[in-house]
């Protein structure tokens, strides 16, 4: 566990644990520059989406400081916690195939995701969002 550096001067209990979780959130961001890594501030380059997909993969990884760290960067791209959803579309030619936006296929023989009750993509494990053609 990394012990932070920078000296708190609040007095507040609440003022003292935003300042101390903060100092541990900038020695980790520093540990991963230092590192190379970089580049959340720019959307071009690092999505919101992917932030978003981040921050849910590591709340089950159990370090809140790295939580922190990732919810601070959505937070300041204006993004939610909410995950973004796997969209699957159902194939133009109704053969049961439907095609997932994280690259994956899958067939049915009878209905699609919400019939067969398929609440999470199998391959990303993001909530599945059914879009079916017109």
């Amino acid at each position: 566990m990394m012990i932070a550096t920078t000296q708190v001067t609040a007095t507040h209990p609440d003022d003292i644990a935003v300042d101390l979780y903060a100092a541990a959130m900038k020695e980790k961001m520093a540990i991963g520059r230092a590192k190379g890594r970089g580049g959340w501030s720019n959307s071009m380059q690092f999505p919101v989406e992917d932030l978003q997909l981040l921050l849910a993969d590591h709340v089950q990884k159990g370090n809140p400081v790295d939580v922190g760290v990732l919810s601070m960067m959505v937070w300041h791209r204006g993004g939610t916690t909410n995950a973004p959803g796997c969209l699957w579309t159902q194939h133009a030619d109704e053969s049961g195939a439907w095609a997932s936006a994280c690259g994956e296929s899958w067939s049915f023989a009878d209905g699609g995701p919400k019939e067969n009750h398929v609440g999470y993509c199998h391959h990303c494990g993001r909530q599945v969002v059914a879009e079916q053609p017109d």
